[in-house]
């Protein structure tokens, strides 16, 4: 019986065959770059409704649907925001209320998938890369000229 069991394991791992993740990984689809950032856990930076505000302002992108692969959170900083369409893996509710109470539409990944099954006018944001805490503790030794580092222990 164990003998069976071992030759069926090693035939699974020996079938040519193309997975999911293997095909959204070819370049010429889109959806490369969403499984490239699904797959770590440490880089999932959250993202403020300002930024993605910001990003969306600066390029002139009202028409195109922001495609967010961390949790976008509330700025309390903004006063107002447009109306934008907004997939994320996650909201906080307060975003949630101000991306619909300013006439905008907020959706999962599945719903991406029926309105723009190829991507197209999608803009894909990220959150600021080393805003973690353990990121300041990085670079040259604490003490040495020129370093703000910060040390692990004071």
């Amino acid at each position: 019986m164990a003998q069976l069991l071992q030759q069926a394991k090693q035939s699974i791992k020996t079938k040519n065959n193309v997975s999911a993740k293997e095909m959204s990984m070819k370049k010429e689809s889109g959806s490369w770059l969403v499984q490239k950032r699904l797959l770590p856990t440490f880089d999932t930076h959250p993202l403020s409704v300002g930024f993605a505000l910001l990003d969306c302002v600066w390029c002139k992108q009202d028409d195109k649907i922001v495609v967010v692969v961390e949790t976008v959170t509330d700025d309390p900083g903004v006063d107002e925001i447009p109306c934008m369409m907004v997939t994320t893996l996650r909201f906080i509710e307060t975003a949630r209320a101000w991306i619909k109470k300013a006439g905008g539409v907020c959706f999962a990944f599945d719903q991406l998938a029926l309105r723009a099954p190829l991507g197209q006018n999608t803009v894909l944001l990220r959150g600021p890369k080393n805003c973690c805490e353990v990121n300041r503790h990085f670079g040259k030794p604490p003490g040495v000229p020129h370093s703000h580092t910060k040390p692990y222990m004071r």
